[in-house]
This record gives C-alpha cells, sequence and structure tokens, in this order.
C-alpha cells in the first residue's frame, strides 16, 4: 500500500468512525446487516434510527460528523471548513435537484431545507454550523471512541454492527458498558 492510499485510509475510518460515534450519541445504531464498510471501492457507516430520533437536526449532526472528525484529526491533512459561500452554492444545488445526496454536507442541507423551507440560506448555514459545532464537541469529548472505530475499521474493514456497540460502549480499557439506551 503507497503512502498516499495509506493516508487515504486512515481519513476514511476516521471519518466513518465519527459517523458512528456521533450517531450513537444521538439514538441512531449501525444497520444489523449492512454495518460499517471500508476498502478499495467504497466507504460507508450504514447508519438507522428509529423514526423518533430521525429529526433534521439529528439528520444533519450525523452527515457532518465525517468532515468535522477529519478536521479533528488535523495532524495528518487538514480538511477545511466549508466557506459560507461554498454553502450558498450548495443549498442552490440542493434545491435544484444538482446536488449528490451522498455527500455529507449535500445530505446535511438537504435535510434541514427539508424541515425549514421558508428560512433564508444565512439561516439554514446558521443551522449548519450549529450542527458541526455540536459535532465537534461530542466528538472531542468521545475521542477515545472514535480512535477505537477508526483503528478496527482500517484492521478489518468491515464492522459488524456487535463489533460496533462493542467499541463504542466499552471504556478506554475494554470494560463494556450497558446499553445507555436500555
Amino acid at each position: 500500500m503507497s503512502e498516499a492510499d495509506l493516508l487515504d485510509r486512515i481519513l476514511a475510518s476516521y471519518h466513518e468512525a465519527a459517523h458512528v460515534v456521533v450517531a450513537y450519541a444521538v439514538g441512531w445504531f449501525v444497520h444489523h446487516r449492512l454495518g460499517v464498510v471500508l476498502n478499495d471501492h467504497r466507504q460507508r457507516a450504514n447508519l438507522q434510527c428509529a423514526p423518533s430520533d430521525n429529526t433534521a437536526e439529528a439528520s444533519a449532526l450525523v452527515s457532518v460528523a465525517g468532515n468535522v472528525g477529519e478536521r479533528k484529526l488535523g495532524g495528518i491533512a487538514y480538511l477545511p471548513r466549508a466557506e459560507d459561500d461554498y454553502l450558498v452554492s450548495a443549498l442552490a444545488r440542493v434545491r435544484n435537484g444538482a446536488a449528490n445526496l451522498r455527500e455529507d454536507d449535500m445530505s446535511a442541507l438537504d435535510r434541514l431545507l427539508q424541515a425549514y423551507p421558508g428560512e433564508t440560506d444565512g439561516q439554514l448555514i446558521a443551522r449548519y454550523r450549529m450542527a458541526e459545532d455540536e459535532a465537534a464537541a461530542l466528538l472531542s469529548e468521545r475521542w477515545a471512541t472514535v480512535e477505537r472505530v477508526a483503528q478496527a475499521l482500517r484492521e478489518r474493514g468491515r464492522l459488524t454492527r456487535r463489533m460496533v456497540e462493542r467499541l463504542v460502549w466499552s471504556d478506554a480499557e475494554g470494560e463494556i458498558a450497558a446499553d445507555p439506551a436500555k
């Protein structure tokens, strides 16, 4: 594996781990069959939630978490925070149906736009920034968990729901805590 490929794999593992950790923080979970995947062809945290937990705010929060996690990783490669001008043009693409909603920022903006159709670009961007700030706070509190999930994902390439839950609910010494949802 080349140095560039290794760097891409590290960044992708932290990106997906950040999605997973924030998802569990807001009551979402990994899909029982699809899990979390990191390989040469794709990377994806397949997440689910109960309908009552599927709010625009939670969806935006989980969506932005990957990029926020990459920024928090920092020293390896820096992913800058999206400029407001970019977010305005992204909102225009979402409104026109020209956005790739598999991109995290587009997905977050789409959910916010659906939930708040009468808001201005500035108001929607403020909601997006709030999601980024909340994701950053959650990831700071849970960074050791992000690191555990990212390492396991890099090593295995795929994590099942059960594996993820053992990593998310264990402390730094590997002790498994009770499911906080139960």
